[in-house]
């Protein structure tokens, strides 16, 4: 198998094995990956902190999911709100955090797909999903839409439809 560069940091980091906050869970469950590292970004202020103060942490996402699918590495940058009063921007900064920190650690690796996801337990708003689908975030060289799925939902189903189209 190939050097996994990411490896290293989730040793660091802590190496989770499901992805739960504050009452919202995405279900991994049915996901048939090879090598799965679920990054906890709480645990990983070492790459989240912000460069002119070190001591300032910035913004981040949960978790961070690495794993390789048919040979190819795929990456999931998920932010997990379990209200309805989640905003838009907001998610957009902590998943645009975690793109940033993805750059750094597949370090020119080939990556099939980087996917940013909203788990969430309901938005108070369909103008702040629609903002969500509208914007997007740079990730890994290129803009990506956030995906968004309710607390619960299972990761695998929505996987398989986002790697069928062409990225």
């Amino acid at each position: 198998m190939a050097e996994r560069p990411w490896a290293a940091e989730a040793h660091r980091a802590s190496r989770v094995s499901s992805c739960r906050r504050r009452g919202c869970t995405l279900d991994l469950r049915g996901l048939v990956v090879d090598d799965l590292t679920i990054i906890d970004c709480d645990l990983a202020d070492h790459l989240f902190v912000a460069a002119p103060q070190p001591e300032r942490v910035s913004k981040r996402p949960d978790y961070i999911l690495f794993f390789e699918q048919h040979g190819q590495v795929v990456v999931v940058v998920v932010e997990m709100k379990s209200g309805a009063n989640t905003k838009a921007k907001e998610v957009l900064e902590q998943v645009t955090a975690g793109c940033r920190a993805v750059e750094l650690m597949i370090a020119g690796n080939a990556v099939r797909a980087v996917v940013p996801m909203l788990v969430h337990g309901g938005m108070d708003s369909s103008r702040e999903l629609s903002y969500l689908r509208m914007h997007g975030v740079r990730c890994v060289g290129s803009g990506r839409p956030v995906v968004s799925v309710r607390c619960g939902a299972r990761l695998e189903p929505a996987l398989r439809r986002l790697l069928a189209k062409v990225w």
